[in-house]
């Protein structure tokens, strides 16, 4: 059996900002502000961990909120209900409701949700736009505030309508955010992302999904994905412009790649070029600050060098995913970050001295990645050619917006 498991906003349905207008005016009514919710990152979380994050930044202690929440996830549905009663429109995402029909005539498929929506407010998104009866179950937000824990719900919900003990393995998980990415590594399934909600396509490749779409419109080629038990065994349609794991790159496009991760020091230090010390600690809601970063791009560097090393010198390493939160929380990103930015050219330039050396023999080499399938030494060119553009136009974006 292959279980499949969806989240909703971003990946399904384009609400247009109706449940966040929704959540905002139900903490409003409970608690007499719903905090900085406009500078709140919200995107991948459950609603419960929204309202606990924002109020507690307002200064509303912890059980008080947790003694509310009920309350205030009435009036948020309440909200809800009237907007979408008012006509209120919710637009299924390209090829989605033709991917889910085709999901549902496979036999070996079970299709459910895996979101932060509490169930209700989930249900009442999803009954306008018809797709509510092709999912047989779900965990929900409203069942822990944590999304790390919620396919281990899903396994117990399974259990109880097949009978059947489903491992891990045997999940994938679908989401448009990096917590879906880190949700599926943390248990150990497969990882599928899709770039339809407001994260950029570099940014999940970052989180080195198992599959990343542009979006469902090709819905051969993401049926072709989600079915597989294993590694990509099928090619993606002209639209998806990501590089199956099967796939042999050509020598050029290797070249132009690897000519890209050398240059990753320079669009670091030319985003950086002007900033003053104080600068280093300016942030866009919700995100890294600029010191944070560059620590990441250091510690990510070397993570990354080790990676690339044991792809060519081991046969078949383990490939552990890397808990990114847990570096920035416990290894003193408050530090000066001009250290970590020579650390960071130092290693990338050392690893650029064996991706020029690398035979075809080596790049075809593979290790298995978090149990969950094949990660070659191209799809690791792949991923971190693009990591230094990524985070170098993230730290030009919150310059910008502090001016």
């Amino acid at each position: 059996m292959r279980v499949l498991l969806f989240d909703i906003d971003g990946t399904l349905i384009w609400g247009h900002g109706v449940g966040h207008r929704a959540l905002v005016q139900a903490m409003r009514d409970v608690f007499g502000t719903a905090g900085r919710h406009e500078e709140y990152d919200w995107r991948g979380k459950t609603d419960p961990l929204i309202v606990t994050d924002l109020l507690r930044q307002a200064g509303i202690p912890d059980d008080r909120v947790a003694a509310r929440l009920p309350e205030c996830f009435d009036r948020y549905v309440h909200h809800l209900e009237d907007s979408l009663a008012d006509g209120h429109r919710i637009d299924v995402l390209p090829g989605v409701e033709k991917l889910l029909s085709a999901l549902a005539e496979r036999p070996e498929v079970l299709i459910g949700l895996l979101t932060g929506n509490v169930q209700r407010g989930a249900i009442a998104k999803l009954r306008p736009t018809g797709l509510l009866p092709f999912f047989r179950f779900g965990a929900y937000g409203s069942d822990d505030p944590e999304r790390r824990r919620l396919p281990s719900i899903a396994r117990e919900r399974i259990r109880m309508l097949t009978g059947r003990e489903i491992q891990f393995a045997e999940m994938t998980v679908i989401g448009d955010t990096p917590l879906d990415v880190d949700c599926a590594r943390a248990c150990g399934a497969r990882a599928v992302a899709v770039v339809t909600g407001q994260h950029s396509m570099a940014e999940l490749a970052a989180c080195e999904p198992d599959d990343l779409f542009p979006s469902f419109a090709d819905v051969e080629a993401a049926v072709c994905a989600l079915v597989r038990p294993g590694p990509r065994r099928c090619g993606l349609g002209s639209e998806t412009p990501w590089i199956t794991e099967d796939a042999i790159m050509d020598k050029d496009t290797r070249r132009q790649l690897i000519e890209k991760y050398k240059d990753g020091h320079r669009v670091v230090t030319e985003a950086l070029k002007g900033l003053k010390e104080r600068d280093f600690d300016l942030r866009l809601p919700g995100k890294w600050s600029i010191r944070e970063i560059l620590h990441h791009l250091a510690d990510s560097e070397m993570v990354a060098s080790v990676r690339l090393r044991r792809l060519v010198a081991e046969d078949r390493p383990g490939i552990r995913a890397t808990d990114v939160g847990g570096y920035v929380r416990r290894l003193f990103y408050d530090r000066p970050a001009q250290s970590s930015l020579d650390l960071f050219r130092a290693v990338r330039a050392s690893t650029a001295e064996i991706l020029d050396r690398m035979t075809d023999a080596d790049w075809a080499r593979e290790g298995v990645r978090s149990g969950t399938g094949r990660f070659t030494a191209e799809k690791w060119l792949e991923v971190f050619s693009q990591h230094a553009d990524t985070h170098a136009d993230e730290i030009q974006r919150t310059r910008a917006a502090a001016k």
